[in-house]
């Protein structure tokens, strides 16, 4: 995944406002890759509205936070994986119905972001 990215609709509060995130359209099967040296925190499969889902944990300019990815086809890393910027994450899905998309109506990327002590961290840096 090459950034910048058009992002579908704007950042904004997505699952009962509990975290931000960001739809970015995609192709099926196009390569997400980790934007920062960290670890994974959590590999989840079919997860309710997100789907497939990873969680990965990292550390910024002080900062650590959580960057999420739903609607996955694939996934390519497993819980407690350290990973390093470029590594790949999995594979983008989100076609409606299909396995791992939840409740996607289209291909795309939903990336969350959430800064551990419950401020957002600008997707536009990441």
């Amino acid at each position: 995944m090459i950034f910048p990215l058009e992002i579908v609709q704007p950042i904004k509060p997505h699952h009962n406002n509990q975290i931000n995130a960001a739809d970015f359209p995609t192709s099926v099967g196009t390569k997400i890759l980790a934007s920062l040296d960290g670890e994974v925190v959590s590999v989840k499969e079919d997860n309710g509205d997100c789907g497939n889902e990873i969680i990965t944990k990292h550390r910024h300019n002080g900062a650590e936070f959580h960057l999420g990815y739903c609607h996955l086809k694939k996934i390519s890393v497993r819980d407690n994986q350290k990973i390093t910027a470029g590594d790949i994450l999995g594979y983008t899905g989100g076609e409606k119905g299909k396995p791992g998309s939840g409740n996607s109506k289209a291909p795309h990327l939903d990336r969350k972001s959430t800064r551990l002590n419950s401020s957002h961290v600008s997707e536009s840096r990441m």
